[in-house]
C-alpha cells in the first residue's frame, strides 16, 4: 500500500493509507527525529504515477509524523501526514537526504519544504531570517 495516491478509493470500510492517523501504521518503521527541524519522520515509498505527476525520480519520500509547533518545521506549517519531497531546493527521498542537506546549509538561512499534501504540491518556508 502506498501513502501518496489521492485519487484511489479504498474498498468500503478500509483506509487507503492517506489518512494521517493511519499512515504511520502502514509506513516502513524506519523513523527518526530531527531536532534541528523539529520533526519526527519516516521514509515511505512513492507510486510510479505519483513520481510522474510531480516530476520525481526518487522512489521514496519522507512522511512527517509529528511536528513541534515551536520548531522550524512548525513555523513552516508542516503538518502530520505531509510528504516531504524537497528541502531548500534539493530533492529529498529519505531522512538521510534531509540530514545531508542540513549539514551543508547556512545556519541563518531560510529553510523551505517542498511537500505533497492531500494531492497538492506546496512550498512552505520557515520564515527564518
Amino acid at each position: 500500500m502506498y501513502l501518496d495516491d489521492p485519487h484511489s478509493s479504498p474498498p468500503c470500510g478500509q483506509d487507503d493509507g492517506t489518512n494521517p492517523q493511519t499512515a504511520t501504521q502502514l509506513a516502513p518503521q524506519e523513523s527518526t527525529e530531527n531536532r534541528i527541524l523539529g520533526l519526527s519522520a519516516q521514509n515511505v515509498p512513492l507510486r510510479e504515477e505519483t513520481r510522474h505527476r510531480y516530476g520525481l525520480t526518487a522512489p521514496a519520500a519522507v512522511l512527517a509524523v509529528s511536528i513541534d509547533p515551536a520548531s522550524l518545521a512548525g513555523q513552516a506549517r508542516l503538518q502530520h501526514g505531509d510528504l516531504i519531497i524537497g528541502l531548500s531546493g534539493h530533492p529529498v527521498s529519505s531522512i538521510a537526504d534531509m540530514e545531508r542537506i542540513l549539514q551543508t546549509m547556512d545556519a541563518d538561512g531560510d529553510i523551505t519544504f517542498r511537500i505533497i499534501r492531500l494531492g497538492r504540491e506546496l512550498l512552505l518556508g520557515s520564515g527564518r531570517p
